[in-house]
């Protein structure tokens, strides 16, 4: 009854849907919204506020509570970071240049350090950008492959990074995660090196698109894979799940702050044609028992989720007739 349900969904095409998520010292929240072009604060009373509308994937708080997040235009083909001061506007850190021309920045996962410094991918590496001056620091070069290859453009552009104990970087390709020291040396989490953007060893855990990714002070690393949940994995390397996600939200962005895991959820891939209806994301709190709060879901304007459920019952009911047309035609 419900196959020609399931295929109509898949004939869309499924966006990469990744909203980004960043928890503050202060204790605010900010996620973003791609599908409309926004960006959401959760205060500590929860109060949920529009702050900015650009198309945001990554976001990043610094420890002076300024909000950092990358721009696209509505093709993908120019790209820029931006800041917003806790008092005031976004305004470029890297202005905006076209993928095309190879910039350092191509408007992927970022970090910034503590000296304002950005850091980012590229061409299978870890770059610093300060000012306009751009250092390699991990990775080899794998030139326009990184475009070509569709697991490392996808690792490229929806890949993590977040910072870890002792000037530590963590990063995950989607496949899984690696720490990279600063010497530039790349070490699985079970300690053993390994090149940057090779392929998993058996020891390392393998996740469906690990896309979200924190680590706290102790070394405690938070992944979130889509279709999945949330695992935890201690510095000694074993792995626990502490959230399984439903079938009607995935995991995609993660931030720690306070003891919480904070983490955004965008529909899975075969509800992305109804999001436009339904309305999309939703943030959920994570304590450390694993309890799970929603502190928001962004829903659209009572019309459209109306609209979209009339739409799901429709094709049900378009289904049901089918199926029972064919039955009578057998007969």
């Amino acid at each position: 009854m419900y196959r020609p349900i399931i295929l109509w969904l898949a004939a869309f095409p499924c966006h990469a849907s990744i909203s980004g998520i960043a928890a503050g010292d202060a204790g605010n929240v900010y996620f973003s919204d791609w599908l409309k072009n926004k960006i959401w604060r959760i205060d500590v009373n929860g109060t949920v506020a529009l702050v900015s509308e650009k198309h945001t994937h990554h976001l990043l708080v610094d420890r002076a509570g300024n909000l950092y997040g990358e721009h696209a235009n509505s093709d993908g083909s120019v790209v820029s970071l931006w800041r917003r001061p806790v008092q005031g506007v976004a305004q470029d850190v890297i202005p905006p240049a076209r993928r095309a021309d190879r910039p350092t920045f191509q408007g992927g996962p970022f970090l910034i350090d503590i000296d304002d410094s950005v850091v980012t991918l590229k061409g299978c590496q870890i770059w610093r950008i300060s000012g306009s001056k751009s250092t390699r620091l991990a990775g080899e070069d794998c030139g326009e492959r990184e475009w070509s290859d569709a697991e490392l453009r996808f690792s490229h552009i929806h890949g993590t990074l977040a910072w870890g104990p002792d000037h530590t970087i963590y990063f995950t390709d989607a496949k899984t995660v690696r720490r990279i020291t600063p010497d530039g040396s790349a070490f699985t989490v079970q300690s053993t090196r390994i090149k940057l953007f090779s392929n998993p060893l058996p020891e390392e855990f393998k996740f469906n698109r690990a896309l979200g990714l924190a680590v706290t002070s102790a070394g405690v690393v938070y992944v979130a894979d889509s279709g999945r949940g949330v695992a935890r994995i201690q510095p000694d390397g074993s792995l626990e799940w502490i959230y399984r996600s439903s079938p009607a939200w995935s995991p995609y962005g993660l931030a720690a702050a306070g003891g919480f895991v904070y983490v955004v959820e965008d529909r899975p891939d075969y509800l992305q044609p109804l999001n436009s209806m339904i309305g999309n994301p939703r943030v959920r709190r994570i304590a450390p028992d694993g309890t799970a709060v929603t502190l928001s879901t962004i829903r659209n304007e009572p019309l459209r989720i109306v609209t979209g459920i009339g739409v799901v019952v429709g094709l049900i009911l378009m289904a049901w007739l089918t199926r029972g047309s064919r039955r009578a035609h057998l007969r």
